[in-house]
């Protein structure tokens, strides 16, 4: 196979200066993994299998970018630094030098065109698009219209949250949720399926629904106390 060249402008090292050569050669040692202290006080270049090193991405083939500060005698240097190119992304590794294995491989998080960045996809419809679990122990949405337009409009009349907002009564909610067998306000399972939840607005809308049960079962409440009052007086007459 050729020899792979690739300009040295492409990495952002700063200028670097060679008196017979204005590009790096990359040597094609695809069969081979080497420890950490196989290279040092330099920049190398290598054409490898992607199994053989064990680096994550797509296809058989990579080029891989290995930058050691230091000697191979000590780790008073620092690390030395690995960079993956394949089908599948960038990849980063790194060890000391006297390291007996590499450290794990890790994806580089690249935006494309429009500022956007994905993970586990190539077409991020988002600033941060990502297909498959997300595992967090905090997640805070901002919400410019939060759900208290419930009690505004139902205590004095309107709401300086939501001046649209309806409070719909039980027999008004009984007709809806008949016609179209889901809660006013709320998307169909259609609707869902076909646009997804949009996390902020959802718990939002929830709240709003909280909020309205809890003025029903107030009214409902209120009726039952005055029907047990007028059942206690019947009894007495």
């Amino acid at each position: 196979m050729k020899k792979l060249i690739l300009p040295l402008l492409f990495f952002p090292i700063g200028l670097i200066y060679a008196q017979n050569s204005t590009k790096l050669i990359i040597r094609d040692t695809r069969s081979i993994n080497d420890l950490p202290n196989a290279k040092y006080s330099g920049i190398e270049a290598e054409f490898k299998y992607r199994n053989i090193i064990g680096v994550p991405g797509l296809g058989n083939y990579s080029a891989n970018l290995t930058i050691s500060p230091w000697n191979d005698k000590d780790n008073s240097g620092g690390e030395n630094h690995q960079l993956n190119f394949n089908q599948g992304g960038i990849f980063y590794r790194k060890a000391l030098p006297l390291a007996t294995e590499w450290g794990a491989w890790q994806q580089l998080i690249l935006a494309n065109n429009n500022g956007n960045v994905g993970i586990g996809t190539n077409n991020p419809d988002a600033k941060l698009a990502v297909k498959g679990n997300i595992h967090a122990n905090e997640v805070k949405v901002d919400l410019a219209v939060p759900a208290d337009y419930v009690f505004q409009k139902y205590y004095t009349g309107k709401s300086s949250l939501n001046s649209t907002y309806h409070f719909r009564t039980l027999n008004e909610i009984k007709s809806f949720t008949e016609q179209h067998h889901h809660l006013p306000d709320l998307p169909s399972a259609k609707e869902i399926q076909e646009n997804g939840l949009k996390l902020g607005e959802m718990n939002n809308l929830l709240l709003q629904k909280i909020e309205e049960l809890t003025l029903h079962l107030i009214e409902q409440n209120s009726k039952i106390d005055q029907l047990t009052q007028e059942i206690n007086q019947l009894k007495q007459n």
